[in-house]
């Protein structure tokens, strides 16, 4: 009488080895509801890489290319100790508030001529608020511009204001999409935009 049918792992003199599927790791909130998952599991990891990485990439890009602003040339005055000063009308155009950076840069048409500086510190603009600032004195004859530095607040290198909620959603999809296997840079305080006034006849 013959035996039993053994499973095939024991037919050949060993088991096989059991396998274990680890569980699919959680998105963060906000990434599931953007990317529909497919029937199949594996296709699912599979296709939310690209999709979470598009996503992610885009999202930089935007909040970047959404800081605007505005560098204007008033007019010349004579300064309380008789020096003859440039007058410089900075805007804030974007939709949230923006530090503009300390000591605007003056840069002039000639390479021979060293930058000035505004002498002024930082300041925190609205959206839509303006303010005028002031150069060094300009005796030099040669033409010139404004050049500021904008950052939106909580971005800034001065530590002013809390991190916007996309930049903390932004940095735990970055941390998913790593646990995935996709190489992504970690989301930082993306580095400030410069913004520069029209060339300024002396």
């Amino acid at each position: 009488m013959s035996s039993p049918a053994r499973p095939r792992a024991e037919r050949k003199g060993s088991p096989l080895p059991a396998i274990t599927i680890a569980p699919a790791l959680p998105m963060p909130a906000g990434v599931e509801s953007m990317l529909s998952p497919p029937a199949n599991p594996a296709a699912a990891r599979a296709g939310r890489r690209p999709a979470g990485a598009a996503t992610w990439l885009c999202l930089t890009e935007s909040q970047l290319s959404r800081l605007r602003l505005s560098v204007r040339f008033i007019g010349y005055t004579n300064a309380l100790w008789g020096i003859r000063v440039g007058i410089i009308q900075v805007s804030n155009a974007s939709s949230f508030a923006v530090v503009r950076g300390r000591s605007p840069v003056v840069v002039f048409d000639s390479p021979a001529t060293p930058v000035s500086y505004a002498p002024t510190g930082l300041r925190v603009l609205e959206s839509g608020e303006s303010e005028t600032v002031m150069t060094e004195s300009l005796t030099n004859g040669i033409r010139w511009r404004l050049v500021v530095v904008g950052e939106r607040l909580g971005d800034d290198i001065y530590g002013i204001g809390r991190e916007p909620r996309l930049r903390v959603w932004m940095r735990a999809v970055a941390f998913w999409l790593q646990e995935q296997g996709l190489r992504v840079p970690t989301p930082g305080p993306p580095p400030g935009r410069e913004f520069s006034s029209n060339w300024v006849e002396d």
